[in-house]
């Protein structure tokens, strides 16, 4: 469970330090944090952009995914 938390909070961080990406560089489904680091680190995404895709993500799966409670 810890790590569960320690890994959630490293991933709001990450979050949290973005600024924009190509939507067609990277994409969030099924990456890791490992990954998400290496592609800042070769420029190929930045903080927003990251948070973009996940903001995306939440509203599709909220407005037309599976309906969840």
């Amino acid at each position: 469970m810890r790590r569960t938390m320690i890994a959630t909070l490293v991933g709001v961080g990450l979050l949290l330090l973005v600024e924009h990406a190509s939507p067609q560089s990277f994409q969030v489904t099924e990456t890791s944090i490992s990954d998400i680091h290496q592609a800042m680190q070769a420029g190929t995404l930045t903080c927003h952009g990251l948070v973009e895709q996940y903001l995306n993500r939440i509203r599709d799966f909220d407005q037309q995914g599976p309906k969840l409670n």
